[in-house]
């Protein structure tokens, strides 16, 4: 696939382009290439790791969670090597459509600002998504505050499970 798909890839007299690689399981990525002009066909050794995100008929299922400060919609650092994954995968297979981020909270304090907060975390993670090439029409961000709670919010534990952004594909 990488070696007809190259052509759409590379430009007639660049030297150096990009190659987008990706496998069932095994991720996607995006490596520089260089090809010397009047070169033919080369071959080219990418080595996979387990995927991080997991593709399914409905969502896109991260390995790890995906984390902001503390009453923020700012980003961790520890989330964005899976956002960059994630981005990897959009990247690579257009055919898995338009993308619904789904910004969820727990059940600490008021339901209007919890929800406003769930739009900005999932509005933050949409367009850090774009800044790394994701074609902004294919994510809708949507912050649905505790109205889908996945544990009870009684304890620390409940309320972590409920803090969490999801991937849901909408077309």
């Amino acid at each position: 696939q990488a070696e007809d798909g190259i052509r759409d890839h590379c430009v007639t007299g660049v030297q150096t382009c990009a190659l987008p690689i990706s496998a069932p399981s095994l991720g996607a990525s995006r490596r520089p290439l260089r090809v010397p002009p009047g070169v033919g066909p080369m071959e080219v050794e990418v080595t996979l790791e387990a995927a991080a995100v997991a593709v399914t008929d409905r969502q896109l299922v991260l390995s790890g969670q995906i984390l902001f400060r503390f009453n923020e919609a700012t980003l961790t650092p520890e989330s964005l090597p899976l956002l960059d994954e994630l981005a990897a995968t959009l990247r690579a297979d257009p055919g898995l459509g338009r993308i619904e981020i789904q910004g969820h909270t727990d059940a600490v304090g008021a339901e209007p600002y919890n929800l406003a907060l769930s739009q900005r975390r999932a509005d933050a993670v949409r367009d850090y998504l774009i800044a790394q090439g994701v074609d902004r029409a294919r994510l809708v961000a949507v912050g649905y505050g505790t109205s889908r709670a996945q544990s009870g919010n009684e304890t620390e534990a409940g309320r972590a499970k409920n803090r969490r952004v999801q991937f849901e594909r909408v077309e």
